[in-house]
C-alpha cells in the first residue's frame, strides 16, 4: 500500500502466557483508508507480526517457524499464540493510550448505568428494583481493571496519569454540580433528598462532601461514588511511582489496609472514605493483572461466571440485609466483569452499535440523570400522562435525554481537552469510566 506517514510506539503483546515488548510502527494508507499496525519482536523462533485494518476478523496462517499474521478489524485486540493461529483478546498500549476498547466491557458500563437510571425511577415510584445500585459496584471493579491494564508495562508518568483523570472526570462533574445546585436552589421540592449548602457545594466539587450517617452526601447525590474514584486514583498514582514489578503487590495491599482502618477508625472521612466497597476496586486490578498474564476460561466457564454474578444479584433480597456492600454486590459484579472478559478472549465478537454507544455515553448517562430525570418527570406530570405509563416515560426519557448530552456536553469536552492525535497516530480510545481511562 502507499504509506503516507508512520509513526513508532511501544507495544505490549501476548505470546502464549508470556509477554513482550516489542516496537511498533503504525502506517496510515491514503489509497486503502486504512490504518494497519505492523508489530514485530524477536522470540527463540521466530518474529511475531500483526496488522489491523478495518475490513474484518480473522486469523492467518501460524506456521511451524513462528511467523505469524494477524489481521483484525479497528477495535479489536489480539494477543498472538504461536503455534496455534488464533485470535484472542488483550490489551495494547502505546505511548498514547489505549489502541482500542474491550467490546464487553463497553458493554457492561452500557448496562451498568442503565441499571443505576432504572434504580433511581423505580425508587421515585416505589419500585422493587434496589439491585440496579448494584451497577456502581460493576463500575467499580471495571475501573480497577481498566486503571490495571492501562498502564501495566508502560513507563510509569504519574503525575501526567493523575493529570488525565482530572482532566476526564472533573469538567462534567462540575457543570452537573454547578446546575444541580441551581436547581435545589430554585425548585427545592423538585429534588428530595438532595442538601444545599456553601461548605457542602464547595466540599461536592472538590470530592469531600458533607457526612450524613456517616456516608458521603455531595451536592449530586449519586456523586459519592467519585469520591471512591478520586481517592483509588490518587492511590494508584501514587503507586506508579514504584517499579513494576512493586506495583500490584503493593496496590492490592494498600486498599486492603485502607479497608482495614474501616474498622478501628472513628465516625468520620476516614471511616467513609475506608469504606470495604474500596476492596471492588482491588477486585478489578486483580481481574486485570490475571488477564494480560494471558489467564485463559473456556467460553462456557466465563459465561457461568457472568451467569452466576447476575443470579447472585437476582438474590440478593434473600441475603442478611446487613450483609456488606462489597461481599452482597462486589463479589457478583467481580463474577460479571472476570466472565465477560474471559468468555470474550475466548469468543471473540464483532460489536454492536447500541450498547457500544450507551458504554460510551455511559459517564455522561451516570451523572446527568438525576437531575434530567427531575426535569422529565415535571413535563410528565404537567402532561397529565396516565399514572401507569409514567414510569416508562420518565425512564426512557431519561435515558435518551442524558445520553444526547454525551454528545452535546461531553464528547466536545473530551475533544477539548484530550485533542485528537496527529493523523496517522494510533486512535485512542476511552475505555472508562465513569471510571474508563487512557
Amino acid at each position: 500500500m502507499d504509506v503516507v506517514s508512520q509513526k513508532h510506539f511501544w507495544a505490549t503483546c501476548m505470546v502464549g502466557r508470556r509477554s513482550m515488548r516489542v516496537k511498533c510502527v503504525t502506517h496510515v494508507s491514503d489509497r486503502f483508508r486504512e490504518n494497519s499496525v505492523s508489530v514485530s519482536g524477536s522470540r527463540e523462533s521466530g518474529n511475531i507480526c500483526m496488522q489491523t485494518n478495518l475490513e474484518g476478523c480473522y486469523a492467518g496462517s501460524c506456521p511451524d517457524s513462528c511467523h505469524e499474521r494477524l489481521t483484525a478489524a479497528s477495535g479489536c485486540i489480539v494477543i498472538v499464540q504461536c503455534g496455534v493461529g488464533r485470535v484472542h483478546r488483550s490489551m495494547m498500549r502505546s505511548d498514547q493510550g489505549i489502541v482500542t476498547s474491550i467490546h464487553s466491557v463497553q458493554y457492561l458500563r452500557g448496562l451498568a448505568a442503565c441499571a443505576v437510571v432504572c434504580f433511581h425511577v423505580s425508587e421515585q415510584f416505589g419500585g422493587p428494583f434496589n439491585v440496579g445500585a448494584s451497577g456502581v459496584d460493576v463500575f467499580f471493579v471495571i475501573s480497577g481493571f481498566i486503571m490495571w491494564v492501562t498502564t501495566a508495562g508502560r513507563p510509569a508518568d504519574p503525575w501526567r496519569f493523575m493529570g488525565r483523570r482530572i482532566t476526564r472526570i472533573v469538567p462534567l462533574y462540575w457543570i452537573v454540580t454547578l446546575l444541580t445546585a441551581a436547581g435545589i436552589l430554585i425548585k427545592p421540592q423538585f429534588f428530595y433528598g438532595h442538601f444545599f449548602s456553601v461548605p457542602n457545594f464547595v466540599g461536592s466539587l472538590f470530592f469531600l462532601p458533607l457526612l450524613q450517617e456517616n456516608a458521603l452526601h455531595p451536592i449530586v447525590i449519586q456523586g459519592w461514588t467519585l469520591c471512591y474514584e478520586m481517592m483509588f486514583y490518587l492511590v494508584f498514582a501514587l503507586v506508579l511511582f514504584l517499579g513494576q514489578r512493586w506495583r500490584f503487590g503493593v496496590l492490592v495491599g494498600a486498599l486492603v489496609a485502607i479497608v482495614a482502618l474501616h474498622f478501628v477508625v472513628p465516625a468520620g472521612y476516614a471511616r467513609a472514605f475506608s469504606d470495604p466497597v474500596v476492596l471492588e476496586f482491588a477486585a478489578g486490578v486483580v481481574v486485570g493483572r490475571l488477564w494480560l498474564q494471558g489467564a485463559r476460561l473456556p467460553l462456557g466457564v466465563g459465561l457461568a461466571m457472568a451467569g452466576a454474578g447476575f443470579l447472585l444479584l437476582a438474590a440478593g433480597p434473600l441475603f442478611d440485609a446487613d450483609l456488606p456492600r462489597a461481599l452482597r454486590w462486589g463479589l457478583p459484579a467481580a463474577l460479571i466483569v472476570a466472565g465477560a472478559v474471559f468468555a470474550e478472549r475466548s469468543r471473540p465478537f464483532k460489536p454492536a452499535a447500541l450498547p457500544t454507544f450507551l458504554g460510551d455515553a455511559s459517564y455522561s448517562i451516570y451523572l446527568w440523570h438525576v437531575v434530567v430525570g427531575v426535569l422529565t418527570t415535571g413535563v410528565v406530570l404537567r402532561t397529565g400522562l396516565p399514572a401507569a405509563m409514567q414510569p416508562a416515560t420518565i425512564l426512557v426519557a431519561t435515558l435518551a435525554l442524558s445520553a444526547m448530552l454525551y454528545l452535546i456536553v461531553e464528547k466536545p469536552l473530551i475533544r477539548l481537552l484530550h485533542p485528537q492525535r496527529p493523523k496517522g497516530a494510533v486512535k485512542a480510545v476511552n475505555a472508562a469510566a465513569a471510571g474508563a481511562a487512557e
